[in-house]
């Protein structure tokens, strides 16, 4: 039987992984101490209470909205290595997911006065795309590759409750980023974390897996880091940049 074979009979199974065997929850419980430290990070905590600079949440939406680009492409890819008919369903629901993302960056690029046309990408973000696309040349089985997309779905998730939990817990009722928390802690986008990390623990495969999960994930997870912190410094990359216009 082949490897596609194989992976066909696991993401067919009707019963999902539980959480003791769930590699989505393991990845991310060894990545704790990682996601505790963005928590803390300086862009984070201005950008919950609401006191983050304009120029450094401007940096942000544009570097942003260049990764979405990488990351919905990712999954049109993975899409056509599907086995089965609802995993490719389902892929292109979370490319969807992506693309209604970048719609709320056009809308925050308007209201902060971000052109998002012809935006380059810093390094941080140039690293984070083309980790993602080497996992998925890389990955054992095609869609174990889903480990480095899930780190950011999750995080977002996380991120989008923390900063609700905050506004409530400093009554923090206007704010010009309060629309980002609300997007982030949105059902719909915890539905397509959880969808992501769903698909991510019927298509792992422990007989062929080497660590490449565990280190793409954990790559991934610094890359979220770094991304926050370029944004804050307001990096401006000095290594050749790429720009939107050469990824279309």
């Amino acid at each position: 039987m082949s490897v596609y074979d194989n992976l066909k009979m696991s993401l067919e199974h009707s019963a999902t992984a539980t959480d003791s065997s769930s590699i989505s929850l393991i990845l991310w419980n060894e990545c704790r101490q990682l996601v505790e430290e963005t928590e803390r990070h300086p862009f984070v905590e201005q950008l919950f209470d609401q006191t983050l600079g304009k120029r450094q949440f401007q940096f942000y939406v544009e570097q942003d909205a260049f990764f979405l680009v990488g990351f919905a492409r990712a999954y049109c890819s993975l899409a056509a290595s599907a086995p089965t008919w609802p995993i490719l369903v389902e892929l292109h629901s979370l490319a969807d997911g992506v693309i209604k993302e970048r719609e709320l960056h056009k809308n925050l690029a308007a209201k902060w006065n971000v052109s998002l046309d012809n935006t380059a990408a810093e390094p941080a973000t140039n690293s984070y795309v083309e980790l993602i696309q080497n996992s998925i040349k890389e990955a054992p089985a095609p869609l174990m590759a889903l480990a480095a997309l899930t780190p950011c779905m999750r995080l977002y998730a996380h991120l989008g409750e923390l900063g609700k939990k905050t506004l409530t817990e400093k009554r923090i009722a206007v704010g010009d980023y309060i629309d980002w928390i609300d997007e982030y802690s949105s059902t719909e986008f915890q539905e397509l974390a959880t969808k992501l990390e769903s698909l991510l623990d019927r298509a792992y495969d422990a007989s062929l897996d080497n660590g490449f999960c565990m280190r793409v994930y954990k790559a991934a997870m610094g890359c979220e880091y770094e991304f926050f912190n370029a944004a804050f410094h307001l990096y401006s990359g000095i290594n050749e940049k790429t720009t939107t216009d050469e990824m279309r």
